[in-house]
């Protein structure tokens, strides 16, 4: 190849580069897949520290904190939801906290590590249950249909709603902790 033409092609690589930047600065733009890096040697420390503690596999709550927000802690998702909305890491419902003891208000409030520790902690006092106290009941006997159930909700999953494709995205994530 010749040396203008690397020229050129250097010059188009670095221009692209730089409006893929700041694309994610502009205002109403939509955020960066970048933005989650900021916070995913954090979520991998508090998920290291937390999912022993519930028996859940590390990489299955790092594969939902990722099909989720993509590791956005603040990441407020009103799709998908047909009574109020999911927030954080998670996408923590209000009676997803409420099932574990939880304010949603205060889930919401927090903000830096705080927020990512206690947002994991809640994902998996809320994924063990739905996996051990559920066990044997309505399907639920395994870390798929737990996954599913998490996603869907445990009155959907007792109705027979799944989520297949929700499965294996957390699963494709989860290769990858």
């Amino acid at each position: 190849m010749r040396a203008s033409t690397i020229a050129l092609l250097t010059g188009l690589a670095l221009v692209g580069l730089s409006l893929q930047s700041r694309a994610a600065t502009f205002p109403g733009s939509r955020p960066s897949s970048r933005r989650g890096g900021d916070f995913i040697d954090t979520v991998k420390q508090a998920i290291s520290e937390i999912a022993p503690r519930y028996h859940i596999p590390p990489p299955l709550l790092f594969g939902i904190c990722m099909a989720e927000s993509s590791c956005n802690p603040s990441l407020l998702n009103r799709k998908h939801h047909l009574i109020g909305s999911s927030f954080g890491l998670y996408g923590l419902t209000k009676i997803a906290c409420k099932d574990v003891g939880v304010d949603y208000e205060r889930l919401k409030s927090l903000t830096g590590k705080e927020a990512i520790y206690f947002q994991t902690e809640i994902a998996a006092k809320y994924l063990s249950k739905i996996r051990y106290a559920y066990n044997g009941r309505f399907g639920i006997n395994d870390w798929d249909s737990a996954i599913q159930a998490y996603n869907v909700g445990i009155g959907a999953y007792k109705r027979g709603k799944r989520n297949k494709h929700y499965l294996a995205t957390v699963l494709k994530y989860a290769r990858s902790y």
